[in-house]
């Protein structure tokens, strides 16, 4: 009977033991948990980890370099009488369907959000005024880009400029007009060209970035699309984008940066 009673009691101070254990473990690991709560998931990118150096915001505007459009096969050039196509092209032969949706839409005011974004962090920034400037030059600059695709294709669209959330009411903005686009789009472009380098200033390591001169250059291409557009559909005033066009133009050409290319092996062929 003792030996019976020594095991049980032995056995109760184990399970009390391990009891204790089991609730201490619990304890630290709830702890713990509660710790990493609070801690940033550094397996991730959040807005409380990102948005805090030069190199953020670096990193913040070369993403909007990847909505440029690439260097691909021209098959606009198969439609010309310079090359032509192996296969059937649905425009010419007549089989072409409207698509029920265009990534033309989506994919710009995608890039619009990321520079109102970059725009919105930017000001929140504890950096030197002229290093948000140069980098909020770069994003207004494909702002303007994207409203410029926009603009081709659809005419005037709803204005953001400014991030929003599911609940905004920005969501029902109605369209604007072709002159609101195209002011945007002249605002933007006109603070990139006052606070972004000279072609000739910018540093090798730059090489590819926009410049001022990139920014005029898309300001005349837009300004000539606009006036070309407001001249043969008789709208607005078109003589007041084409002067815009020739004035950015004459802008670039006076630097004397530039040159058109020659061919030295045979100049005609320039």
């Amino acid at each position: 009977m003792k030996i019976e009673i020594n095991k049980s009691k032995t056995v109760i101070k184990s399970a009390v033991k391990l009891g204790v254990l089991i609730t201490s473990v619990n304890f630290l690991l709830s702890s713990c948990m509660k710790d990493l709560d609070n801690k940033i998931d550094e397996t991730r990118v959040t807005d409380a980890s990102f948005w805090k150096t030069e190199q953020h915001l670096l990193m913040g505007v070369n993403y909007l370099y990847t909505f440029l459009p690439g260097i691909g096969e021209n098959s606009a050039a198969n439609w010309a009488d310079d090359s032509r196509s192996t296969g059937n092209n649905s425009i010419s032969d007549g089989s072409r369907l409207v698509p029920n949706g265009s990534g033309d839409y989506t994919t710009n005011y995608q890039l619009i959000r990321a520079v109102n974004t970059v725009l919105e962090k930017a000001q929140q920034m504890s950096l030197d005024a002229g290093i948000i400037s140069k980098y909020s030059a770069e994003a207004r600059f494909f702002r303007a880009f994207a409203y410029g695709e926009l603009l081709k294709r659809f005419g005037g669209m709803p204005i953001i400029t400014r991030t929003i959330n599911l609940n905004d009411e920005l969501l029902q903005a109605p369209r604007g007009t072709r002159e609101e686009v195209i002011s945007l789009i002249y605002s933007g472009l006109d603070y990139a060209i006052q606070n972004l380098p000279e072609a000739s200033a910018t540093k090798s390591t730059d090489y590819g970035r926009i410049n001022k001169s990139v920014a005029q250059a898309l300001k005349v291409r837009l300004a000539l699309f606009e006036g070309t557009f407001e001249k043969y559909h008789q709208l607005g005033d078109a003589n007041k984008h084409l002067t815009i066009a020739k004035n950015a133009a004459n802008d670039i050409i006076s630097t004397g940066y530039f040159k058109l290319f020659t061919y030295t092996a045979n100049p005609t062929q320039s």
